[in-house]
């Protein structure tokens, strides 16, 4: 190999570092993403961390990535109790098998920031994760769609919400 190619592969490399590592453009990125690639973006790297848990504008963005979320979703994301999550404003739908699911848009993602920011929902995080009976069975991880995997399911949902939004605006 010659040592230009092994120059170039450097300094790529490390152009790759310094655009990965900037919380800023991190925090853009991850401003178009769903929950789930949400919840694991913050184990890349500190950079990421920072991007996850200190941008208020990140955390609403992943929370209404979908057009809103689900209770399940809702209370994992923000680690809230289900009683705390029927407090908050919610539309009530249908479900195709019978019975009914509730879905929390901005004003509930507003009204769960607006109640002690970000600083509130990192300590809601740190209770969660330091509590002696397991986080699984206090804040139950949301089940996964058949046949798709939840990032593909928050995408679908994206890409509905997106269409829905153009046609009424058109």
């Amino acid at each position: 190999m010659s040592n230009d190619w092994c120059a170039k592969r450097r300094r790529a490399r490390a152009a790759a570092s310094a655009v990965l590592s900037n919380p800023d453009l991190v925090a853009c990125i991850l401003r178009h993403t769903g929950p789930s690639t949400f919840a694991v973006a913050s184990q890349v790297c500190h950079a990421w961390l920072v991007a996850c848990r200190y941008d208020e504008s990140v955390l609403r963005a992943v929370a209404l990535y979908q057009g809103g979320l689900n209770k399940a979703k809702l209370t994992h994301l923000f680690a809230i109790s289900w009683r705390e999550a029927d407090a908050l404003p919610r539309t009530k739908h249908a479900r195709a098998g019978g019975g009914a699911y509730f879905v929390y848009r901005e004003p509930a993602v507003d009204s769960l920031l607006s109640r002690g920011g970000m600083a509130a929902w990192r300590q809601r995080l740190r209770a969660r994760a330091e509590s002696p009976w397991s986080p699984f069975v206090l804040w139950p991880t949301p089940p996964c769609p058949p046949r798709r995997a939840p990032w593909q399911e928050e995408d679908r949902l994206h890409l509905l919400e997106s269409q829905s939004a153009v046609a009424a605006a058109g």
